[in-house]
């Protein structure tokens, strides 16, 4: 009997079959909530210490704390996806409502025990997200909320 394939299946389903989930698989995950809007898929995935540091914005200690601070109202609905940039893995969050993609914000994790337990923002660093658009060759997004550059 054939069985349906599940697209994502959940993380405890992983650790049923003992297999360990590895960082790009939380990766993945990760990318596809954020893709999708859902801040609970977000939630599940971080650490209940989880740092979360936009660099000159704010900072937030635990899941809590996010959870009622900077996605207490949901998600900006742009497209995330993974980039190599000056050789390190990060996430880079597009605004896609222009005549070409800018990029929006640039992220960064790290993960143990299945968890994100630190996500670091450059949304704020302007200087970053400068150089990182010539790098990458797209265009930053200079008008965004809470800055404009």
């Amino acid at each position: 009997m054939k069985k349906e394939i599940k697209e994502h299946p959940p993380r405890d389903e992983f650790r049923k079959k003992g297999q360990p989930i590895d960082k790009s698989q939380v990766i993945e995950v990760y990318l596809t909530a954020l893709n999708e809007g859902n801040v609970e898929g977000i939630l599940e995935l971080l650490s209940d210490t989880a740092h979360n540091e936009a660099g000159l914005g704010f900072q937030e200690f635990t899941k809590s704390e996010m959870r009622s601070g900077s996605l207490k109202y949901g998600l900006p609905g742009y497209r995330a996806e993974r980039q190599l940039l000056w050789d390190k893995e990060v996430i880079v969050v597009f605004n896609d409502n222009g005549e070409v993609p800018e990029i929006h914000d640039i992220q960064y994790h790290e993960i143990e025990n299945d968890k994100i337990v630190y996500h670091r923002s450059y949304y704020f660093r302007k200087e970053f997200i400068m150089a990182a658009s010539k790098e990458l060759g797209f265009k930053p997004q200079l008008d965004k909320p809470v800055v404009n550059w």
